[in-house]
């Protein structure tokens, strides 16, 4: 599941307010006004912006001049959280996104933020074919925990080291 994460700071820097209540994130447009934009729910403990149906209208608030005038797939990619490019033009072609002109001629980019963040990390090898030399050089930690009954102590946790060199 993919979200659009907003960035509380840049909403207050562009005028706009947020109000937090009740499991709900209002976002709220400049004063004197301050009428209601969006209501974002909580779900799983964080207030979700679905890619797949934001509320109505929400980013024409947030884009400014720059959303009502022609844009590239590469530029509506990183204003909309470097949502997929997929994505950000099935918003722009079913009305979610309005006040942009999508120039279908740029070809796509590649993105070296979106890169980074979906670039795959090699899994630790099942035994490794370095060790330590000396006590102290390599110390593996490991957590355990929470056990389904307390100890004599009343911990729920075990933690563990382990020298590499012993």
């Amino acid at each position: 599941m993919s979200n659009t994460l907003i960035s509380t700071s840049q909403v207050d820097k562009a005028g706009y307010c947020v109000h937090i209540e009740r499991r709900m994130c209002r976002l709220l447009s400049p004063h004197p006004k301050c009428h209601t934009i969006a209501s974002i729910p909580a779900k799983k403990g964080l207030y979700q912006v679905n890619n797949a149906a934001p509320p109505k209208n929400i980013f024409e608030h947030f884009g400014g001049s720059a959303m009502n005038a022609k844009m590239d797939i590469n530029k509506l990619h990183r204003a909309l959280g470097h949502i997929s490019h997929s994505s950000a033009r099935k918003l722009v072609k079913s009305g979610m996104v309005t006040g942009i002109d999508l120039d279908e001629t740029a070809e796509k980019e590649i993105c070296n933020a979106s890169v980074k963040a979906i670039s795959n990390v090699k899994p630790f090898p099942a035994v490794s074919d370095t060790r330590a030399s000396s006590y102290g050089e390599c110390i593996h930690s490991d957590l355990w925990g929470p056990a389904s009954v307390q100890d004599i102590t009343g911990k729920k946790y075990m933690l563990t080291f382990t020298d590499d060199f012993s």
